[in-house]
């Protein structure tokens, strides 16, 4: 699970804390389901890969 989180689009890194977090805004039953899907062992159902900062702009052309 955490190496799909590495390549998500939503992982966000903390230079303060040096961290990175999911910076997905769920409200509480959504971020209740998903950490039963955790425990599961199941996928993340909101991953999505990170195209970088040229992605979007190769898209458009």
């Amino acid at each position: 699970m955490a190496d799909l989180c590495d390549t998500c689009w939503y992982n966000v890194y903390d230079e303060e804390d040096g961290q990175s977090y999911c910076d997905l805004q769920l409200d509480q039953d959504e971020y209740g389901k998903l950490l039963e899907r955790q425990r599961q062992g199941k996928p993340c159902k909101y991953y999505r890969r990170d195209v970088g900062e040229y992605g979007i702009v190769r898209k458009q052309n």
